[in-house]
């Protein structure tokens, strides 16, 4: 792999596809609106969450939440399993991005 290419086998979720979240980490807001996250998260050569950068906000009325979001995407996905990327030789695991889109209702 060259600097700046993406793994030929990009890491993997294999958690469940829905996940409850604590409610206080939504706030106190008495009129919750549901929002969907495009987030890219960055996955361990372990198969660990390492980070998350938010990629956008829907609707964009909330983009000004942002740091918001990102830590509610970090609570959900920072103790769940993934599957590290690799290129050709899948025992040589590597560092790698991960897009997900979350809905919150």
């Amino acid at each position: 792999m060259t600097g700046g290419e993406p793994p030929q086998h990009l890491a993997k979720y294999l958690g469940k596809e829905k996940l409850p979240i604590d409610p206080i980490l939504l706030g106190r807001s008495s009129t919750f609106q549901t929002v969907t996250i495009l987030a890219n998260l960055v996955i361990s050569d372990e198969g660990k969450f390492d980070a998350v950068s938010i990629m956008e906000i829907t609707p964009s009325s909330l983009q000004g939440q942002e740091e918001l979001y990102r830590q509610i995407v970090k609570t959900i996905y920072q103790n769940e399993r993934f599957e590290p990327g690799y290129d050709k030789d899948p025992k040589v695991r590597i560092f790698s991005n991960l897009v997900v889109r979350v809905t919150i209702k």
